[in-house]
């Protein structure tokens, strides 16, 4: 669980729980809940400190049994291909966006509503 990791990472970096909450902005008090599991959602400060002063975000995941360092291997030919994909969600995006302000500008000029549960009606003069 992320709390047992959590704390593990905290002790191998030499951290007592005053000084991981001071380090990471956040109370004593709620450093104790993430490393008992009682927070769900713990916030990314926690996890960001401690991934700066070198523990595997992996890890602290429960994806790798290494406390520290971590390698992402990616080929040129798959980091090209992630570019460009990536290229063409945000041309997608913008198009969507462009696309998205003329239908309101038309149903504005035709004094059409497009608000609320999804009716469309003529607004009333």
């Amino acid at each position: 669980m992320f709390g047992e990791k959590f704390k593990k990472a905290r002790e191998y970096l030499g951290f007592s729980r005053n000084a991981i909450a001071k380090k990471a902005n956040v109370a004593h008090s709620t450093v104790g809940r993430i490393e008992l599991n009682k927070v769900d959602n713990p916030n990314w400060n926690y996890i960001q400190y401690l991934v700066e002063q070198g523990i595997n975000p992996y890890y602290l995941l429960g994806k790798s049994k290494d406390i520290t360092g971590y390698k992402v291997d990616v080929k040129t030919e798959d980091y090209e291909a992630l570019q460009e994909e990536l290229a063409e969600v945000k041309m997608t995006n913008q198009k969507l966006e462009e696309k998205q302000g003329w239908m309101e500008q038309v149903f504005k000029l035709l004094k059409i509503d497009i608000d609320g549960a999804g009716n469309i009606y003529k607004k009333d003069e």
